[in-house]
């Protein structure tokens, strides 16, 4: 039976366990049924798509993958169009479940889950199959502007004019900025 002080220690400790495993709920962002993330991508507009089912993240197989459905990834995580679709893990390959393969949409559905798929884990995909898209960022470019996918190696240019005429390589850089395609230029 123990000591009466001791079971006022376990339920006061039991009592601080569940406060705090209700603080971190709260804390978590709330997860709805078929949400959609970009994972493993070099910026938030960029990386294999997963998609949120019955508790738990999975990804989706490239399949039948084509600009139809990464629209739709786009448009519903708030990104003004989609710029390309990837295959073949670009960005990862896949660690846990699939939950959706051979996913045909027309193009204008709400969601993923509107589109005709296999079924809920239903697939065929080896762990290198996971599709994902490259949406376009928030950044505002002037119509016209030709605009670079982030690097993380500096872009090599053979000959250009800068004013003056440059014999040789020039490396161009973006520093300082809170994302890739953004800060000061460096040559």
């Amino acid at each position: 039976q123990g000591q009466p002080g001791a079971r006022r220690i376990r339920h006061a400790a039991g009592k601080r366990a569940e406060f705090v495993r209700r603080r971190l709920r709260k804390a978590q962002p709330e997860r709805r049924e078929a949400q959609l993330r970009l994972v493993d991508g070099r910026a938030d507009w960029e990386g294999n798509v997963q998609i949120y089912h019955e508790g738990r993240w999975g990804n989706i197989c490239d399949d039948e993958w084509d600009t139809r459905e990464g629209e739709i990834v786009c448009r519903t995580l708030g990104f003004p169009g989609l710029q390309k679709v990837t295959y073949t893990g670009l960005y990862g390959h896949v660690k846990d479940r699939y939950w959706m393969d051979n996913l045909f949409c027309v193009g204008t559905e709400e969601s993923l889950t509107d589109c005709r798929f296999d079924g809920w884990g239903v697939h065929d995909c080896q762990n290198d199959e996971s599709a994902g898209v490259v949406c376009q960022s928030h950044f505002a470019t002037t119509p016209g502007t030709p605009t670079l996918p982030p690097r993380d190696e500096p872009i090599i240019v053979n000959k250009t004019k800068l004013g003056h005429s440059v014999e040789g390589n020039i490396q161009l850089r973006v520093l300082g900025g809170r994302t890739d395609s953004e800060g000061r230029v460096e040559v």
